[in-house]
């Protein structure tokens, strides 16, 4: 197969392409996330996935930045906390019964976040080794 690694299109946008599972994701799922981190964690996790998301919106880009507010995201999904009664969140862990359907809704909006970020990572290490294999030939 004569040309197997042809170079990437013009237009193409390597660090778009990285972020199009995440971007799609928080595309459609923005609300439910929004009255997740609402509901988990108070009206400053809301905020974080309004800020997060209108940064993805512009950069079309992960950036360092937008990595740390995905991952603190994602900790708010998990239901993840340090055990602290203390601390003012842990009101909105304990108001959540282990039975509520809501249990399972954020689940999977946690993992749909993981495998979004996963995919983004997966496509970043094909992006790298494409481009490297593109300089070398």
């Amino acid at each position: 197969m004569k040309n197997a690694h042809k170079a990437a299109p013009p237009n193409f946008d390597a660090a778009e392409f990285t972020a199009l599972p995440v971007l799609i994701f928080m595309g459609k799922h923005h609300s439910h996330l929004w009255h997740t981190a609402r509901f988990l964690s108070g009206y400053d996790a809301a905020r974080l996935v309004d800020r997060c998301a209108e940064i993805l919106e512009r950069e079309r880009a992960l950036t360092d930045r937008t990595q740390e507010m995905l991952e603190q995201i994602a900790t708010v999904l998990a239901l993840e906390h340090d055990g602290n009664p203390d601390r003012p969140l842990m009101g909105y862990f304990v108001a959540i019964d282990p039975c509520d359907p809501v249990v399972e809704e954020i689940r999977c909006l946690s993992e749909g976040l993981s495998t979004a970020l996963s995919q983004s990572e997966d496509r970043r290490v094909w992006t790298e080794a494409r481009l490297k294999s593109h300089r070398k030939a």
